[in-house]
């Protein structure tokens, strides 16, 4: 069952059956409701179980993991391998599972989940925060709570897909740097920005899947066909960006920690993963705001 929350020109719907993502994130115009998320497509939806639209929530890792492990004072367990491309797993464990509603009225609602790396092995709780309003637009809070070892090495993350509609689209945003890659999105170095105001564009960057550190927690993105800028505000150190015309979107993605953080302690210091002890709680928000061009 999809739960709609709305308050004055926001329309979201939140799937707590899957994924607990928000399926739909739309904003009144003149025209009428203008999906600012990718709305779910007819065909091919997902890939390998992964939304293709919309925005979901990545808990307790984001991005890539390989090995497909997570490291607790249990020593390391095991996790699905969810991405068959490169036999890693890939965006946390909150996918395509069920999120119970604790909380829901008009413009708001509050899910949880007990996050599973099997039958057996319970790894925290995952829990989400999502209102609208006329004033800030979508506002979307993750949590991680460790209930379950002395400590855990953990991260969170939104994955949005903003909304293309067959046009193209401009990026703007601060980041002291970025990391270089290999082929497998994996990374290999740190790029240190001498300049920080960062311009990307779909028509010259198509193709991009960066993550940016040191970013300043503010973003504005210009969708042509929509005729919209969206501001997107979260208290993430880190932005990772993916764009691809082919799939109608660009991922404006505020992350805690670069990729797999959770065995690659070269970026330790700069964008690594939290160890969350008994007890202790992690968060992350984005916020989603849209003013028409």
């Amino acid at each position: 069952m999809t739960i709609t929350i709305t308050s004055g020109k926001y329309h979201a719907e939140v799937n707590p059956s899957k994924s607990g993502r928000v399926e739909k994130f739309a904003f009144q115009g003149e025209v009428g409701l203008i999906d600012i998320f990718r709305p779910k497509p007819d065909k091919n939806p997902e890939q390998d179980g992964i939304p293709l639209f919309g925005s979901f929530a990545m808990i307790p890792f984001c991005n890539r993991l390989k090995p497909a492990t997570i490291l607790t004072s249990q020593g390391n367990i095991g996790v699905p391998r969810n991405w068959s491309e490169q036999s890693c797993a890939i965006h946390g464990l909150g996918l395509n599972k069920e999120w119970e509603v604790i909380a829901s009225n008009q413009d708001s609602c509050r899910i949880l989940q007990t996050l599973k790396a099997d039958e057996e092995n319970c790894m925290g709780l995952g829990m989400q925060e999502i209102y609208v309003s006329e004033e800030r637009g979508l506002l979307s809070r993750l949590g991680y709570c460790n209930n379950q070892f002395s400590w855990i090495r953990a991260g969170i993350g939104f994955h949005p897909w903003f909304n293309l509609n067959k046009g193209d689209a401009q990026l703007k945003f601060r980041a002291k740097g970025a990391f270089a890659t290999d082929a497998n999105c994996f990374p290999t170095d740190k790029i240190d920005f001498i300049e920080q105001n960062i311009d990307l564009n779909t028509y010259q960057d198509n193709g991009i899947d960066r993550c940016f550190w040191g970013w300043s927690g503010k973003a504005v993105l210009r969708l042509e066909a929509l005729n919209v800028s969206v501001f997107i505000e979260s208290n993430a150190n880190h932005l990772h960006v993916y764009i691809n015309k082919s799939l109608n979107a660009i991922c404006v993605e505020p992350v805690s920690h670069v990729t797999n953080a959770m065995h690659d302690q070269r970026w330790a210091e700069l964008a690594g993963m939290n160890t969350v002890n008994s007890g202790e709680m992690i968060w992350l928000q984005m916020n989603v705001r849209v003013v028409p061009l």
